[in-house]
């Protein structure tokens, strides 16, 4: 069998499964005006006002570190998902974002991470610097592939309703939330006052809030203690509702990705919680201004996280992948999980040299490659042959969220709780924290709804991705879900139509196996 008409045969064997899902569509476009996820003909009550909050890099069971009183009664009061998941590559901060602000995959919004090398034209992007984000680049990445953002679906409701992002230290997470006619995108710099380091506000070019938000002194804060970022981010927040009331507050929190990756996160547990305590007591600030000026009933809140975290309890050694490479020529580092080839015709042969040196902490390759028009991932032989095919399917899944020319020409899985190093000496284990291969720990996050049409006090088991947060906060506020990857989660609505039940039970069946998988393997 030739080399295309194999990819070709590959790609009908894992992706015959997606018919399913194709199938539950088609009940939909037959269900009848309002079956397709916009709001139907019946009343119901839709939100006016909405706040999304980040916990970037926050695993589901921080939450039982400590008493959090206000997250506590904003789950209890709406929907929440206990199997929530990215359900893509790469589980990264400038992805994660924007997937959650447009309700699309990487192969779609154009976002795939940090940087990227596309295979077509040999493109360098690096557009999540401050210096590119404040050039626009970013944004008019996303402007031009064409896809919906919150912030317009806002101002195509509310013309005059102002959409304001935030963060600390991740300017890029504020962009990530804020692409599109954003007006206020904040983050913090840091100065040293009196000789002590302290967080300010800083706002990109264009975004720019007022000096009554500028100057606040509440948003001098010194950066001391595990949770002071986050407690920034929701000051910054809480000068903004202040000042301008706006229709969409959308947050990113990163003091949980950064202590998770100073200490390893979950193995650290008195450092997260207080980082989780921080973010509570400063919540419960937020909810209580809402609810002093008589918007709390109206608002939609969302809590969720871009992506997870895991500790480095498996040392993988990235320079004998660097040896492996070298044996064909390539002098480049192997990242983990992916990597981008200086020579991508050779991903395939490097992908099955990797897999049958069976490297301690890597369990398969994957290669990027092209069939006539087409951009495909597939295993190489040796990673096909040892990986049960539901967990292959579930990887496959994972890498059709960036197949196409910008996606990485290699990916390597991964035991859980397993991170590169390099060097001589390998770090202790669990000593440090990242994020970023496909896992079942960095792919877990909360995902919780409370507000006008939300049911109150469900748990639901359902797999909630990332890309259905949009279309499902669209769906709660009267917005359009047109362009967007992800469904509304017909389960958390108090009237949800027809056809956005049968189109969650259609998805059900698809993603179920593919969570239950990675479940599996993260107990291996």
């Amino acid at each position: 069998m030739n080399r295309v008409a194999k990819i070709l045969s590959d790609l009908k064997r894992y992706f015959v499964f997606l018919l399913l899902l194709a199938a539950g569509l088609l009940l939909v476009l037959s269900a009848g005006p309002g079956a397709s996820g916009s709001p139907g003909s019946t009343a119901e009550p839709t939100a006016d006002y909405l706040v999304l909050v980040s916990l970037d890099a926050c695993r589901p069971d921080y939450f039982d570190l400590a008493s959090l009183p206000n997250l506590t009664l904003l789950f209890s009061s709406g929907t929440v998902y206990s199997g929530a998941w990215v359900c893509s590559l790469e589980s990264n901060t400038p992805p994660g974002h924007t997937e959650m602000s447009t309700g699309t995959f990487p192969r779609h919004n154009g976002i795939v991470g940090f940087g990227w090398i596309n295979s077509e034209t040999h493109e360098v992007f690096r557009p999540t610097t401050l210096e590119a984000i404040n050039a626009g680049a970013m944004d008019r990445i996303v402007a031009d592939s064409g896809v919906p953002t919150l912030a317009a679906l806002i101002k195509s409701r509310w013309p005059a309703g102002r959409v304001a992002a935030v963060s600390a230290e991740k300017y890029y997470a504020a962009q990530g939330l804020g692409v599109g006619p954003s007006d206020f995108i904040l983050y913090s710099e840091t100065v040293t006052i009196n000789g002590v380091k302290t967080l300010v506000p800083a706002a990109l070019l264009g975004h720019e809030p007022g000096s009554q938000v500028m100057a606040d002194p509440r948003l001098r804060l010194p950066d001391a203690a595990p949770g002071d970022s986050n407690v920034f981010a929701v000051r910054a927040a809480l000068a903004l509702f202040e000042s301008y009331k706006p229709r969409a507050l959308l947050l990113n929190l990163p003091d949980t990705d950064i202590s998770g990756h100073l200490t390893g996160g979950i193995v650290a547990p008195d450092t997260m919680r207080q980082v989780m305590i921080a973010t509570d007591n400063a919540l419960g600030e937020l909810v209580a201004a809402y609810r002093a000026e008589g918007l709390l009933s109206r608002t939609l809140w969302v809590v969720t996280a871009d992506h997870g975290m895991i500790p480095n309890s498996i040392n993988i050694d990235q320079d004998s992948l660097r040896t492996i490479a070298r044996s064909l020529g390539i002098k480049q580092a192997i990242g983990v999980p992916y990597t981008y080839l200086d020579d991508p015709s050779l991903a395939d042969e490097l992908a099955e040299k990797i897999a049958q040196a069976h490297v301690p902490g890597i369990t398969g390759a994957y290669a990027k490659c092209k069939a006539g028009p087409t951009w495909a991932y597939f295993p190489a032989p040796t990673t096909q042959a040892a990986l049960p095919e539901d967990l292959n399917r579930a990887y496959m899944e994972l890498l059709s969220s960036c197949v196409g020319p910008i996606g990485p020409d290699l990916v390597l899985t991964t035991q859980e709780n397993a991170l590169p190093w390099s060097g001589e000496t390998a770090p202790r284990p669990n000593s440090h924290g990242s994020h970023g291969p496909l896992t079942w720990g960095d792919q877990h996050i909360p995902l919780a709804l409370a507000g006008p049409g939300v049911r109150a006090g469900l748990r639901s088991d359902f797999p909630a991705r990332l890309v259905d947060v949009a279309p499902t906060i669209a769906r709660l506020m009267g917005l359009s879900i047109k362009g967007m990857d992800g469904l509304v989660l017909a389960d958390a609505l108090v009237i949800p139509s027809y056809g956005e039940v049968k189109l969650q039970e259609a998805a059900s069946l698809v993603f179920m196996p593919l969570r239950q998988a990675l479940i599996k393997a993260s107990a291996k």
